[in-house]
This record gives C-alpha cells, sequence and structure tokens, in this order.
C-alpha cells in the first residue's frame, strides 16, 4: 500500500450527504473510552489509526472503483454502472430511497468511474494507484 501512495480508510463504511453528493463524517456507533486504542496496540502491536484515512468535513470523491465488468483488473465503466453497483452497496437505501439515489447521483456524476476484476491483489493495487495519479 505504501508503495503505491494508497491509504486505507478507518472504516469499512462512508456516509453521503444526499444534497451535495460529498462523503461527510458519520458518528460512531461504538464510543471508545479514551486510551483504549493505545492499550489493544500494547496488547496486540500495531500502528493503530495514524496512516488511515478518515473523513473530518464534506469531501468529494474524484474516483469510483466498482466491482465487475471490466476486462483485466481496470477498465472505465459509465457513470450509470458505477450509480447502480454503489445503490446496491447502500445500508440505509430501504429508509433514504430516491434521496440516496440522487446523492449517490450527485457522487458519480462529478468522478471518473472504473470497474474493478480479475487481477491479482497486486495488479489491482497497481491499477487503482494509476487511476488515481491520472487527475
Amino acid at each position: 500500500m505504501d508503495e503505491a501512495g494508497i491509504r486505507l480508510p478507518v472504516s469499512k463504511t462512508v456516509a453521503v450527504d444526499p444534497r451535495s453528493g460529498r462523503l461527510i463524517p458519520t458518528r460512531p456507533h461504538v464510543q471508545i473510552a479514551p486510551g483504549a486504542i493505545s492499550r489493544l496496540q500494547e496488547i496486540f502491536g500495531g500502528s493503530g489509526w495514524s496512516d488511515r484515512l478518515s473523513i473530518r468535513e464534506p469531501t468529494p470523491v474524484e474516483v469510483i472503483f466498482a466491482p465487475g465488468s471490466s476486462q483485466g483488473p481496470l477498465q472505465p465503466v459509465s457513470r450509470a454502472f458505477a450509480l447502480y453497483q454503489l445503490a446496491g452497496q447502500t445500508m440505509n437505501m430501504p429508509c433514504l430511497g430516491d434521496r440516496a439515489i440522487r446523492g449517490l447521483a450527485k457522487l458519480v456524476e462529478r468522478s471518473r468511474c472504473y470497474g474493478l476484476s480479475g487481477g491479482s491483489p497486486r495488479e489491482m493495487l497497481q491499477a487503482e494507484a494509476t487511476a488515481l495519479n491520472a487527475a
């Protein structure tokens, strides 16, 4: 990851502001006691979250990597395909419905969209780094 210049997020999920289409900070579902992360690092090792990316303010998305529908590890895909893939992974779609779709559409309309599939982890990581650096 370091060689490719890619930082992983703190969370596996993000929130999208339906009005702007930007990523926004989420509230944690579990409160973590002060010092708990440091204590876990002492017990199990690891570097913690310092090298991870976290959303602290509304943030635009420049590149979307959608699973599937490509030949090789990385190919451009339509914004419609990217929107379809994102909508299928949206956890609160039943609650937000078309409001979620409109927010995702705003996110997608300003982004370069790629399909990921069929490569080794190293090939996919290299392809992602290339796409991210192509801005």
